[in-house]
């Protein structure tokens, strides 16, 4: 038949030849397994991995792999769109990789945590001490302890009832609003 003994087992050890007739059961189940790890490919850090790992990303090959690793020497990727910083990546390729959802970077730049603004800090003019009143745009010590004196006989139910505080008028509130610190609770 031309087919010798040691063929057919070379034919057998490879899988590369199946019959008419069906997988056992067990072997269909070793090949879904096998199949369900292949559909979740490893993740890989762009800040850490080496060329091997990086060439599993969408895009990269060898040579920007290598490139990839010569521009971690002296910068970090903060995020993935950092990679159009190498030579031969561009911003369609950084979407692809991104869709890909295999390349991350854990990195948080330093510069933009500086650059945020820190939230300020609310203050009910309610429930507010004299501290904290004086946070408040236009608002002194002096006007804060009037702010004070009036919460003992009423209450404030919009920011516009200042206005009603001797020392406070409509510009101030207007300042005020715009500031977004105070508010009533």
């Amino acid at each position: 038949s031309g087919i010798g003994e040691i063929t057919v087992e070379n034919i057998k050890e490879e899988s590369v030849a199946y019959t008419d007739k069906e997988k056992p059961k067990e072997e269909e189940e070793e090949t879904s397994k096998e199949e369900e790890k292949e559909e979740e490919p490893e993740k890989v850090d762009i800040n850490n991995a080496n060329k091997e790992k990086l060439k599993n990303i969408t895009g990269i090959g060898k040579v920007t792999a290598e490139k990839i690793i010569d521009y971690r020497e002296e910068n970090t990727f903060y995020k993935l769109e950092d990679l159009e910083n190498v030579s031969g990546i561009g911003e369609i390729t950084v979407e692809n990789i991104k869709e890909e959802g295999v390349a991350y970077t854990d990195k948080e730049n330093p510069e933009e945590e500086e650059e945020k603004e820190e939230e300020p800090e609310k203050v009910d003019i309610n429930n507010a001490n004299k501290e904290k009143l004086t946070i408040i745009t236009g608002i002194g010590e002096t006007t804060a302890e009037k702010i004070i004196d009036y919460r003992k006989e009423n209450t404030f139910y919009k920011l516009e009832d200042l206005e009603n505080v001797s020392g406070i008028g409509e510009i101030t509130v207007e300042n005020i609003k715009e500031e977004g610190v105070a508010y009533v609770k």
